[in-house]
């Protein structure tokens, strides 16, 4: 009974660092790409962001910057001066602060949920090397092929609903993740749609 115990424990723990390493992986890439300059470069250049909204390279740069830096500091709100040619005035309505500040929420929440599953995917491995030794390597060999086919199929769905309708996704996505409809910017005035259309984050996903 207790050897069967002892087992069910090692396949349980299996189980879960089996769905860990999946979410690892996908909040991983999220904080990565967010924190990327070179994906907003890409999004300037892409959809010619300087026409669309009469800023200059550098004050786009800048912008993107204090998006970067907003998601790592401790600000609540983000305030992002630019300089149309006539010196700072504040970039974004109070509205669009707000999403922000919802959207800071929820990489914090995608940053934690890395870090648990990072951890205790590390504590797994650690433990069942000093436990089991090499009998732990058919364990985690089933783990990582169970976790590789996750993986696999959560980015296949993800792609086949992506290609059969983003708007779909895209909207989903927003009613999921956040409480309130601040999402709901309007584009003729909002310098963060002008700045980030929606194709690009649909080259992003």
């Amino acid at each position: 009974t207790r050897l069967r115990d002892i087992t069910a424990l090692w396949a349980t723990g299996a189980i879960l660092a089996g769905i860990a390493l999946p979410l690892f992986l996908i909040t991983g890439n999220v904080r990565v790409i967010t924190n990327s300059s070179w994906l907003y470069e890409y999004d300037f250049n892409r959809y010619d962001i300087e026409r669309r909204t009469g800023l200059p390279r550098e004050e786009l740069r800048r912008a993107s910057d204090d998006i970067v830096d907003y998601f790592n500091n401790e600000d609540e709100l983000m305030v992002t001066q630019v300089n149309f040619g006539n010196g700072d005035v504040p970039l974004y309505q109070q509205r669009e602060i707000l999403h922000m500040r919802d959207v800071k929420d929820l990489m914090l929440f995608v940053n934690n949920v890395e870090r648990a599953t990072f951890g205790f995917l590390l504590i797994f491995m650690i433990a069942g090397l000093v436990v089991r030794g090499w009998q732990f390597m058919p364990l985690l060999r089933r783990m990582m092929i169970g976790a590789g086919i996750g993986t696999l199929i959560t980015v296949i769905s993800v792609g086949v609903a992506t290609a059969i309708s983003f708007d779909a996704v895209f909207t989903q996505f927003h009613l999921i993740s956040f409480a309130n409809d601040l999402w709901l910017l309007d584009p003729n005035n909002s310098y963060l749609l002008r700045i980030f259309p929606e194709n690009f984050f649909l080259d992003a996903t």
